[in-house]
């Protein structure tokens, strides 16, 4: 159980550290959707 849960801890951390970079990398597309959903809130 406890070995288990680590390895779910483990991909789930690789998983975060993929989608970061693949986020850092489309950083000026992802600029944009953020400031497209901060008008969609504020108005």
């Amino acid at each position: 159980m406890r070995l288990h849960y680590i390895d779910w801890l483990r991909v789930s951390a690789f998983a975060i550290v993929i989608l970061y970079h693949s986020s850092v990398a489309f950083f000026p597309d992802l600029a944009w959707l953020v400031r497209l959903r901060g008008c969609d809130f504020s108005g």
